[in-house]
C-alpha cells in the first residue's frame, strides 16, 4: 500500500480528476498490472499490434493522438514517435512513471483532458439528465489528427460518470443511467469520426466471470451499444483469481479495429485471435 500512497501524493492532477475518482483509478490500475504483468502480456501484445497495423494505414505521419494513453503499457510508444511528427497522450491523469516515460521522447507531449466531457466544464460537472446539458467530447489541443487511437477507452467512458450520477439521483434510476452511459459511448465513436483520417479502437466488450470453463457471470461492457465486425479479437485474463475473487477469474472479451467505421466490417475481414491467457 505504501508504494500506492506515494504515488497519489506526488502525481499532479486536476481537483475534478481527484475528486471524481480518476487519481484513484489509475493508482489501482498501475498497482494491479504489477501484480498481474506475466498474464496480461497476450493482451498487451494484441493492443500494440492493432495500433501498429492502424499506423501503416495512414497516408501521413504528422500526429498521432492516443485517447486513454493510461500507462502507457499497452502502446509501442516507441515505434509511434519515430513515424510520427508529434504524438498526443491524452488522459485524465499522467501518474509520474508516465511523464518520466513520455520526457525521453521529444515528440511525444502531454494533454489532461475529460474524455467524458462531464466533469471539466465551466458550468460544472454536466450530467445530461433533469434539463442539465448533455455531455460533449473536449476540444483537443491541435484540433484533427491524422491517427487517433481509442485506447481501451470506450467501457471505461461512463464508470466513474455514472457512479457520480447515481449519487445525485439516488437508487431507482438504472434506466437513466444505462441511457446515460449509451450517450457517452456514442458522443465518443462519433467524435472519433470527426478526428482523425485513420482512427484505430479496442475495446473490451463483454466481461464474464469464470471458474475453470464454468462461466459465472456475464456483463455486456458497452451497454448495449453494438459494434461492426472487429479486424481483431482476442481475450484479455485482466483479473486471475484471487484478484478479485479467491477461486474465480475475470476475463474481458476485446475487440480492436485498425480504421474503426460505425459502418458493418465484412466478416472475411476479422482476423480471430482467441487468447487463452
Amino acid at each position: 500500500m505504501l508504494p500506492e500512497l506515494l504515488l497519489t501524493l506526488t502525481t499532479p492532477c486536476p481537483n475534478w480528476a481527484r475528486r471524481f475518482g480518476y487519481l484513484e483509478q489509475a493508482v489501482r490500475f498501475w498497482a494491479r498490472q504489477r501484480r498481474c504483468a506475466l498474464t496480461w502480456q497476450p493482451h498487451l501484445a494484441n493492443c500494440r499490434t492493432l495500433i501498429l497495423e492502424a499506423a501503416a494505414l495512414c497516408p501521413r505521419r504528422g500526429r498521432a493522438v492516443v485517447l486513454g494513453s493510461g500507462l502507457l503499457i499497452e502502446l509501442p510508444l516507441a515505434e509511434l514517435a519515430a513515424q510520427f511528427d508529434e504524438v498526443l497522450l491524452v488522459d485524465a491523469v499522467h501518474l509520474v512513471g508516465v511523464r518520466r516515460t513520455a520526457a525521453r521522447y521529444p515528440s511525444v507531449r502531454l494533454a489532461t483532458l475529460d474524455l467524458a466531457g462531464v466533469f471539466d466544464r465551466p458550468d460544472g460537472p454536466a450530467f445530461g439528465l433533469d434539463g442539465l446539458p448533455p455531455p460533449e467530447p473536449p476540444v483537443l489541443p491541435g484540433g484533427r489528427c491524422d491517427l487517433a487511437i481509442s485506447a481501451n477507452l470506450l467501457s471505461q467512458l461512463p464508470f466513474l460518470p455514472c457512479e457520480a450520477l447515481e449519487r445525485r439521483l439516488g437508487p431507482g434510476r438504472d434506466a437513466d443511467l444505462e441511457a446515460f452511459a449509451r450517450g457517452l459511448i456514442l458522443a465518443h465513436l462519433a467524435w472519433l469520426k470527426r478526428l482523425a483520417d485513420v482512427t484505430c479502437l479496442y475495446t473490451d466488450t463483454v466481461s464474464t466471470v469464470c471458474s475453470a470453463d464454468t462461466v459465472v457471470e456475464t456483463e455486456d461492457q458497452l451497454y448495449g451499444v453494438a459494434l461492426p465486425p472487429p479486424d481483431r479479437r482476442w481475450h484479455w485474463q485482466i483479473a486471475p483469481h484471487p484478484e478479485e475473487f479467491p477461486d474465480l477469474d475475470r476475463q474481458n472479451r476485446m475487440a480492436g479495429y485498425r480504421r474503426f467505421s460505425l459502418e458493418p466490417a465484412l466478416p472475411e475481414a476479422a482476423i480471430a485471435i482467441e487468447t487463452a491467457g
